[in-house]
Parts: structure tokens; sequence; C-alpha cells
């Protein structure tokens, strides 16, 4: 089955609205796995590689891929946000006022965009607001960024390490990942570790 698509023109302000509504268990299962698979490419080549640990560090990950980030006040309700345009360097823009563990998590969201979307050749802005599309789990790029973030910020393999070998709480957890205890909550059940 494939999903409706609403695509609109490119408007002056280099916006794009995309909205892919999944449909099917075999879709939201497919979107899950190839988030993961991207995220533990990008780990493996981009901070493993270089002999990094943990935490991980999105806005440098961001800046080996071209990225550039920015910090500045946003609306209350916006996390961040990524413009992808083509011959234009993409630039991250995180909520300054957000705690750090919140930008970190936006940083990876917004990387996991790109690195579904880059390909694209269309200009496109995604906006991240709290408590819409992004946390519903309906929107097919919003689920890929959200797992994508979540498999950057939170490895399924050291997060089964420090979980079942080490025995370290959630918040213990969150320390080590530089999350907060609720995501590394979330992280193990989707991990199906609780």
């Amino acid at each position: 089955m494939t999903n409706p698509r609403k695509n609109p023109q490119v408007t002056p302000e280099f916006t794009q609205t995309v909205t892919l509504v999944v449909h099917d268990q075999d879709e939201l299962h497919m979107t899950v796995q190839e988030a993961e698979a991207e995220a533990a490419r990008l780990l493996d080549t981009s901070w493993w590689s270089l002999g990094r640990d943990l935490p991980i560090d999105p806005s440098y990950l961001a800046r080996q891929l071209g990225i550039a980030v920015r910090f500045e006040p946003l609306p209350l309700d916006e996390s961040g946000n990524i413009v992808i345009a083509p011959d234009v360097e993409p630039v991250i823009t995180l909520n300054a006022n957000d705690h750090p563990n919140r930008q970190r998590f936006t940083c990876a969201h917004e990387i996991g965009h790109y690195r579904r979307r880059k390909m694209e050749a269309v200009t496109q802005r995604f906006v991240d607001n709290r408590d819409t599309l992004a946390g519903l789990g309906t929107d097919v790029d919003e689920i890929f960024a959200n797992q994508f973030a979540a498999a950057l910020l939170m490895p399924a393999r050291r997060v089964q390490e420090f979980f079942q070998l080490k025995n370290l709480r959630a918040d213990e957890m969150g320390i080590l990942f530089g999350t907060s205890a609720q995501a590394i909550e979330i992280r193990l059940r989707n991990l199906r570790l609780t």
C-alpha cells in the first residue's frame, strides 16, 4: 500500500511540507529498522572508528557531515529545525533555551531528517514542535528521525551492555549517555529489555 503524500511547492521561505502516514505495522517496522541501521552506520564511520566513546556528541557528528549547528532562542513550542537546500550547507538550529539533553536529542533528530532526505533535490525545512507529529508515531519522517536519534545517542549494543551486564539503573545510564532517564526507559522498552 502506498502512502498518501502532501507535497506543496517550495515557498520563498525554503519550506516544504511532507506528510507520510503509516498505514501498517510492516511499514513501521521497516522505518524503525532503517533508522537503527543508518544511525549504526554513522557511528561506525564517524564516531567509533575515531576511538570515541560515550556520550555521543551529535553536534560534532553534524559538523562531520557538513551541517552547521546554531543555537538560537526559538518559540517555546519549537525544539529545533533543519534547512536542507541544494548547493547550500544544511543548517540545524537548536533552541538555545532548551536543556542540553533536549538540544542533543533534537540535534540527533535533525541529523535523522538529513540522512533520510539529503538526496532529494528540493529545498526542505523540518521544524520540530513539541507534542505534534514528532511524538504521535504516525508520520514516517518523524518516526524515522525519532528512532534515528534514539539509536544514535543510545546505541542498542551499549544500552544492552550497561543494562544487562552492568545492571545500571535508567538514571545512571542517562548520565553516561547524556540523555534523560525517561529517554533511557523508552529506549529500554523499545529494545524489549524491560
